[in-house]
C-alpha cells in the first residue's frame, strides 16, 4: 500500500470511528429492534421533527443524537449537549436560557445559555425526568414557538433549535413521576428506543472490532488490520468470555461493560450463543492477578 493511500486510509478510519462527527452511516447492528430503531432515526434525521430518544444509561442516546445531527441539514452548525440531572431550578434555567448580569448571586457578568448557544443548529437535552415542573414550562414555550428569557431580564429571545431529548425512563414512568403530559408529547415528535447491549450480544465482536480500529488508526498502523480483525478479534473475545466465568456479577446475557475489570469470584453458570444455538458453560473463579492479566 503507497504512503499516500496509507495517509488517507489512516484518516478514513479516524473520520468514520469519531464520535464527534460521526453520522448514521456509522453505526451497524445484527439486532432487529436495534436495526428498526437505526432505520427510523434515519427517516427522521433530515426533518426538523423533535427526537425523543429512551435507552438505559450507557446505551449510546448521546451519540445517536450526534449522529443525528451530522446527517441532517443542519450538519456544520452548533451541536450543544446539555445534562438536566440533578440541577437546581435556578441553575437548570441559567443554563439552559442564560442569564444578566446580577440575575442571582454570584452572576458577575451576562451569560448566553445552551438555547441561544444552539442556534442554527441542536440542542440535546438529557435526562429530562430530572427537570422541575416550572423548567418544564419553559422548556414547553421554547419547544413550541421558539423563545425564551434570559433569566433576570424580560427581552423575549428567539433561537432556530432543533431539540433532540433523552431518558432512561419509559414513556409510562416519566408520566407517573409527574412529568407534563403536553411537553411529553411536543419533545416525542418521533421516539426511538436504544435496546441495551446485554439484549444484542451479535453486536459485541463488532463494537470490539470498532475498539481495535481506533486504536490501530491512533498509533499508526495500518497495514493488515482487516486480516487482523477477520482471524483473530472474535477468537480472542470469545475466550474472553469464557476465562471471565469466574466473576460472580456476570450476566447470562451481558453486556460487556459488566465484564470489563471483573474480579474474581464464586463459580458461576453462564449462556453463551454461537450461530443461534445457546451454549451452557461452567466456570471455575479465577484469582485477581490471573483477571487482570
Amino acid at each position: 500500500m503507497r504512503a499516500t493511500h496509507i495517509k488517507q486510509f489512516d484518516l478514513n478510519l479516524k473520520r468514520r470511528f469519531d464520535p464527534v462527527n460521526c453520522t448514521l452511516d456509522d453505526f451497524r447492528s445484527c439486532d432487529a429492534p436495534m436495526r428498526q430503531c437505526l432505520e427510523l432515526a434515519w427517516r427522521v434525521a433530515s426533518t426538523e421533527l423533535p427526537i425523543l430518544i429512551l435507552g438505559e444509561s450507557g446505551t449510546g442516546k448521546t451519540m445517536l443524537a450526534r449522529a443525528m445531527h451530522n446527517s441532517s441539514s443542519r450538519t456544520g452548525k452548533p451541536f450543544v449537549a446539555f445534562n438536566a440531572a440533578a440541577l437546581s431550578e435556578t441553575l437548570l434555567d441559567s443554563q439552559l436560557f442564560g442569564h444578566e448580569k446580577g440575575a442571582f448571586t454570584g452572576a458577575h457578568k451576562r451569560i448566553k445559555g445552551k438555547f441561544e448557544l444552539a442556534h442554527g443548529g441542536t440542542l440535546f437535552i438529557d435526562e429530562i425526568a430530572d427537570m422541575s415542573p416550572p423548567a418544564q414550562a419553559k422548556i414547553l414555550r421554547a419547544a413550541e414557538y421558539g423563545e425564551f428569557e434570559r433569566l433576570g431580564s424580560e427581552i423575549l429571545r428567539k433561537a432556530d433549535v432543533r431539540l433532540i431529548s433523552a431518558t432512561h425512563l419509559t414513556r409510562e414512568q416519566l408520566l407517573d413521576l409527574g412529568f407534563r403530559r403536553d411537553l411529553l408529547f411536543r419533545l416525542g415528535g418521533v421516539t426511538l428506543t436504544i435496546p441495551p447491549l446485554r439484549l444484542r450480544p451479535y453486536d459485541l465482536p463488532f463494537l470490539v472490532a470498532a475498539e481495535v480500529i481506533i486504536y490501530f488508526a491512533q498509533i499508526g498502523v495500518i497495514h493488515g488490520i482487516v486480516d487482523f480483525l477477520l482471524r483473530n478479534v472474535k477468537v480472542v473475545f470469545q475466550r474472553f468470555a469464557v476465562t471471565a466465568l469466574g466473576h460472580k456479577n456476570v450476566p447470562q446475557r451481558y453486556s460487556g461493560r459488566e465484564v470489563f475489570g471483573c474480579v474474581a469470584c464464586a463459580p458461576v453458570e453462564l449462556k453463551l450463543f454461537e450461530d443461534g444455538q445457546q451454549v451452557v458453560a461452567k466456570g471455575r473463579p479465577l484469582a485477581r492477578d490471573q483477571v487482570e492479566r
